[in-house]
């Protein structure tokens, strides 16, 4: 199964919350996962993601049009929510 993760940005307390819950998701299967940042990820969330052996592209928010079409392309599209300008700005 395909899983797109779409969140505003990979930062401290946030980042660090998605790479927890991320942990045990991938723990328990064996998904593709993407991750989609609207905005910057930090450093910290960038080699989390190359030890876990995924793709992390960051600053997507100014390029939907480089990952929009993914979306069809992904069985799940799965959005981390917090009240953000750039999610809203997306969803509106």
């Amino acid at each position: 199964m395909k899983i797109l993760h779409l969140t505003p940005h990979m930062g401290g307390g946030i980042g660090t919350v998605v790479m927890d819950w991320m942990d045990k998701a991938i723990a328990a299967n064996d998904h593709y996962h993407r991750i989609v940042c609207l905005d910057y990820a930090n450093d910290k969330a960038k080699k989390w993601a190359e030890k876990k052996g995924f793709p992390l592209a960051e600053n997507m928010g100014r390029y939907p049009l480089l990952w929009k079409h993914e979306i069809s392309e992904v069985d799940i599209v799965l959005t981390h929510f917090w009240d953000h300008p750039m999610l809203a700005d997306l969803f509106a």
